[in-house]
């Protein structure tokens, strides 16, 4: 499955969910890749949960990146095409 486009009805602001290198660019940035995609509560989860697991939790998020993202796209108002 290829990457999957979302357009803001109000504004025709097109994103995508960030395709099968979501998992590649999670892994390399970490929170940072969060926080690039505008992502923020996933990037203080991210940060804190690495915290808490010492260092495990970067290991298993990359696996949820791209369903993390679309559910932050979703979630703020994004309609799937």
């Amino acid at each position: 499955m290829s990457q999957q486009i979302y357009i803001h009805p109000v504004n025709d602001y097109e994103e995508t969910d960030g395709g099968k290198l979501c998992f590649l660019w999670s892994f390399l940035f970490g929170p940072f890749y969060f926080a690039f995609r505008g992502n923020w509560d996933w990037f203080m989860i991210s940060i804190c949960l690495g915290i808490i697991t010492v260092g495990i939790s970067p290991f298993i998020i990359p696996f949820f990146a791209r369903k993390i993202n679309r559910t932050h796209l979703l979630r703020k108002g994004f309609k799937q095409c």
